[in-house]
């Protein structure tokens, strides 16, 4: 279930929570749904560590989630909470 909005306090706050990798994070777990932080990795042909603390940083602002599996090995998969960004700028 999506939440219904994530409010970002200033200008300031928002170009540091969406720098350009970390949108197009979010845009390939919109699009493709991997289904480990290493594969969103391969995906975006990035290294897994910076991926990695792209992904902890986006879950711990509220955009994303991470879901641990609990058979085999273990994996952390990403996926939205929020089904839409916008961007709205106070009077």
């Amino acid at each position: 279930m999506y939440k219904t909005a994530t409010y970002v306090a200033d200008s300031e706050t928002a170009r540091a929570i969406f720098t350009e990798s970390r949108l197009k994070l979010i845009q390939v777990i919109k699009r493709r749904a991997p289904n480990s932080i290493y594969e969103l990795a391969k995906i975006v042909k990035r290294d897994f560590k910076n991926v990695y603390d792209d992904v902890v940083f986006l879950a711990e602002v509220g955009i994303l989630g991470i879901t641990e599996s609990k058979s085999g090995r273990k994996q952390k998969k990403p996926s939205l909470l929020c089904e839409s960004i916008l961007f709205q700028i106070a009077a």
